[in-house]
């Protein structure tokens, strides 16, 4: 219909989506999984709409933070380290120290959504049996988190004075440091979690504290910086699933749920 001249479909499945007359079809590779899709075509409309006037370079910032990332884990030693050292945390942690649970927290109202982002990178890629020929038993851990101040009224109470075995991550905006309360609270709930408290409390309010803490700040926040951190970590999940011998990219899991959920629709009709 004339209507359909107003959509672009972006599919991996050209033949499908000419069924519905669409006029404008962009494809991408099969083989391009869903977490990883971010740089690609499926991201263009979604980024076309979210640029801000007079700013139609955003998506070619934010890839370009990417790109740079992609050539610093080929060539820069530095950088190497940095993302190594991510890596192995992650998998010293879980498999040694039994943190099995970390949590991911934004303290930047621009990156609210970011934890969910990681959650599915991270627990899709590494959520994989063993290798039977690791010396690694446990993979990927449970990650969850969210924006820092709201965080603060739900589950902040458990990491403070739980039972649970936690590490975190906290994403800061240095820009915020004088005039927003968010960077402040980050900046405290980093140095609580990892250092604990020792004064102003009475015994019951004594927090735990001992939580391995990973610090980002950044300097500002643009669309650069943003692809440039969102790479980082997919290059710390890759060098992860290297080190634990499971393959990142499959999601057998997933497929099992598609498969038995047309089962049961088939049986149920």
């Amino acid at each position: 219909s004339g209507d359909m001249n107003k959509f672009i479909a972006i599919t991996a499945n050209k033949n499908e989506a000419q069924k519905f007359n669409f006029k404008y079809i962009t494809e991408f590779d099969k083989e391009i999984g869903g977490r990883y899709s971010i740089w690609s075509r499926i991201s263009f409309a979604a980024a076309f709409f979210a640029m801000p006037e007079n700013h139609e370079n955003t998506f070619d910032n934010f890839c370009l933070g990417g790109s740079i990332a992609d050539s610093l884990i080929s060539d820069d030693e530095d950088y190497q380290k940095f993302v190594k050292m991510l890596a192995f945390s992650d998998i010293w942690f879980h498999n040694f120290k039994e943190k099995n649970t970390r949590a991911i927290l934004c303290y930047d109202w621009k990156l609210r959504s970011l934890p969910n982002y990681f959650q599915q990178l991270e627990m899709e890629s590494l959520g994989k049996r063993p290798s039977k020929n690791s010396e690694f038993e446990k993979t990927g851990q449970i990650i969850f988190g969210g924006y820092g101040p709201t965080a603060q009224h739900s589950y902040f109470q458990l990491l403070h004075q739980g039972t649970q075995n936690i590490c975190a991550d906290i994403i800061l905006n240095q820009e915020n440091e004088y005039n927003g309360l968010a960077y402040s609270q980050g900046i405290t709930q980093a140095r609580l979690l990892s250092e604990g408290a020792k004064t102003l409390l009475k015994d019951e309010e004594t927090i735990n504290g001992n939580v391995p803490v990973n610090l980002f700040i950044f300097d500002g926040i643009d669309a650069k910086k943003l692809g440039f951190l969102i790479a980082t970590w997919e290059y710390r999940v890759f060098i992860t699933s290297v080190m634990l011998q499971i393959n990142p990219f499959d999601q057998f899991g997933v497929n099992a749920g598609k498969i038995y959920t047309k089962k049961y629709q088939i049986k149920k009709d």
